[in-house]
């Protein structure tokens, strides 16, 4: 995969970029970018105002990195980022860290390509969950008292991707029935994702 993203993080760099320019970003798409999970949530954490977010993660197994290395030698790692602790981090209120205000608060469309390996199913249910506060009325799309309690926006559109396996069935059930509810969710195929 020649697309995807062989170096280091700049996370300073982009840390002092992003605060020197000031922007804010409405959408972050990172796509087959190696990048740990604490520099991901930092990264996060200057954008308070992302409405959108994509991660879209390889499926490590498929790949060998022998013949990437760098100039000091070593062969170039893969990091995931849609970790257990990007997860908790992204859950509107229980992040572990009772004082902090939610991460990305106005994120109303998430796209996760996750590696089926590594993905915990039951926490990113607890994550869509925890951001999906609707208005009573089912016709609506505005944010009720819930949401204001919280200090997010509410979840829109959910779409996923599990590579190299299905999501866990109760999961799976479960975010169908936020569909059901409104939510606009998607459980998208390996062949939809690499077509994308």
């Amino acid at each position: 995969m020649e697309r995807m993203f062989k170096g280091n993080w700049p996370h300073q760099s982009f840390s002092d970029f992003s605060q020197r320019s000031a922007c804010s970003l409405s959408a972050l798409h990172l796509d087959y970018i190696s990048l740990s999970d604490t520099d991901l949530c930092s990264l996060l954490k200057l954008q308070p105002f992302l409405v959108e977010l994509r991660v879209r993660e390889i499926r490590r197994k498929d790949y060998n990195f022998a013949r990437y290395t760098f100039d000091d030698r070593t062969v170039f790692q893969f990091q995931d980022l849609i970790t257990p602790l990007l997860l908790t981090t992204l859950h509107a209120f229980d992040r572990g860290l009772a004082s902090s205000s939610p991460l990305v608060p106005k994120l109303e469309n998430l796209h996760f390509a996750a590696d089926g390996d590594l993905f915990d199913d039951v926490l990113f249910w607890k994550m869509v969950v925890s951001r999906w506060v609707p208005n009573s009325d089912a016709g609506s799309r505005r944010e009720n008292a819930s949401a204001s309690a919280t200090g997010v926006s509410c979840l829109r559109s959910v779409k996923l991707c599990v590579l190299g396996r299905a999501l866990r069935e109760d999961v799976d059930l479960k975010l169908r029935h936020l569909k059901k509810a409104g939510l606009d969710f998607a459980l998208l195929s390996n062949e939809i994702e690499n077509e994308r």
